[in-house]
């Protein structure tokens, strides 16, 4: 995550438009492998995997995917915040501007990789969830069944009741609002529009309200 936690512009360029991804998830594999036996089945969150999705379908040949789809008018000065909070670790200056303009170029290129590699294999289709934001958002016990039941994995009372006590123990906003907006890192909701508007309008608009 050094393109996160620092202004590593050099290394940012780097990993997004030349980097060999291949050797990364040999090594990934590797150390699931010395973590778990060939029994373990691995539940991993990391949005980053959508950068390095050709590696990753070669490596892992029967992974599946749950894609949770969000605007990108709320994602990208979300994650531009959450690298500035990131940044404020480690160094006292920031441009606002030039974060914003890096994260949405990451995540730009990430998101456009793994629509690709869906339109690429047809059959890739069959072992990706889609799963709207909102529809999360709103009822996120349907949402985990849903998951389950694409898993096969079981979604009996004592789940539930765990599911339950989670959101009743952290409901949201429980730390405080974390506002931000576009303008705070230079960003434009016109250009972003554009930007992401084959994939807002396959993933996220129909799910608009």
């Amino acid at each position: 995550q050094f393109h996160a936690a620092y202004r590593l512009p050099g290394y940012d360029a780097w990993m997004r438009d030349s980097f060999d991804w291949q050797p990364a998830y040999t090594w990934h594999e590797q150390h699931l492998g010395m973590l778990g036996d060939t029994a373990t089945r691995w539940v991993l969150k990391a949005p980053a995997h959508m950068l390095g999705i050709k590696a990753l379908l070669k490596l892992y040949t029967d992974a599946r995917f749950i894609v949770l789809h969000r605007d990108p008018l709320e994602v990208m000065p979300s994650m531009a915040s959450l690298t500035l909070t990131l940044r404020r670790l480690t160094s006292r200056q920031h441009n606002l501007r030039e974060i914003g303009h890096d994260v949405n170029a990451l995540w730009h290129k990430g998101l456009h990789a793994f629509m690709q590699a869906r339109d690429s294999h047809p059959s890739l289709e069959t072992r990706i969830m889609d799963v709207p934001y909102t529809s999360l958002v709103r009822d996120p016990q349907a949402a985990l069944r849903r998951i389950c039941t694409f898993l096969d994995t079981p979604c009996d009372d004592a789940f539930v009741h765990a599911v339950d006590g989670y959101l009743g123990a952290h409901p949201k906003d429980r730390h405080g609002t974390h506002r931000y907006t576009l303008g705070q890192f230079g960003l434009d909701a016109g250009a972003l529009r554009e930007a992401y508007g084959a994939y807002v309008d396959r993933f996220v608009a129909s799910d608009a309200g």
